[in-house]
């Protein structure tokens, strides 16, 4: 053994240094570096640890994608003809929805429906909807407003409802549907919570306009989805 003062050699058991004196301690002392190396991994973990329970909170109670705000994202779609995000926010594939609109539509009685068929099948409704849906319904924005109108998304409410009503809730948009039935497109049983969110489509151009939608929203899968036509907010025009 050796002193830790003066590097002498002492005799095990030995309590005084020979050489200088010193007090030899009998408890070990861990080395400072490997103190302040073991806190600092040990805040490194804790941190990667609190990352991971905050990004599982987020995901489990969706946290930043209320109803209100996938309600204004997915209206805003719709206006943009965006398909995309149309079909993230929607509770029912858009892609299920156009083919059975237009497996039930006369086409006799339906120019859109009759261009989707005329121009791509049923094969692409992307290409669809962003052809020529968007071009007839952005004449008759351009037509009505002006070729420079605007439009905004005003959330005023939302209103929780009783799950108890959700095969209710479901069996009244049908009929915005044309006759598809929404219940045979959607597992009414994976629906753990339903509400209504209320709002304006708010366009302004040569002429402004306003008008009132009221859309069902659903939670499946921990998140909330829209259950809604999505060229039903056209119906106005």
């Amino acid at each position: 053994m050796f002193c830790k003062r003066c590097g002498a050699k002492i005799d095990d058991g030995a309590k005084f240094c020979g050489a200088c004196g010193a007090v030899i301690s009998k408890t070990p002392q861990a080395p400072p570096t490997a103190k302040a190396g073991h806190k600092r991994i040990g805040m490194i973990s804790c941190g990667i640890a609190a990352i991971i329970i905050i990004a599982c909170f987020l995901t489990i109670f969706n946290i930043g994608e209320k109803p209100e705000v996938v309600t204004e994202k997915y209206v805003k779609a719709v206006y943009g003809f965006d398909y995309d995000t149309v079909n993230k926010y929607s509770a029912i594939n858009v892609d299920t929805i156009v083919k059975q609109i237009l497996s039930v539509t006369s086409l006799s009685d339906n120019d859109i429906a009759r261009a989707f068929i005329s121009i791509y099948g049923t094969s692409s409704i992307k290409k669809i909807y962003e052809g020529p849906l968007k071009k007839q319904a952005q004449d008759i924005l351009t037509a009505q407003y002006g070729k420079d109108y605007t439009y905004k998304i005003d959330i005023i409410s939302k209103t929780g409802l009783p799950l108890s009503e959700r095969t209710q809730q479901i069996d009244s948009l049908n009929s915005s549907f044309k006759n598809v039935i929404i219940g045979k497109l959607i597992d009414v049983s994976n629906i753990k919570a339903i509400c209504h969110v209320n709002g304006n489509i708010i366009v302004n151009g040569k002429g402004d306009s306003q008008k009132a939608f009221n859309v069902l929203c659903v939670k499946i899968g921990g998140k909330w989805k829209v259950l809604s036509n999505p060229y039903s907010l056209f119906s106005f025009y």
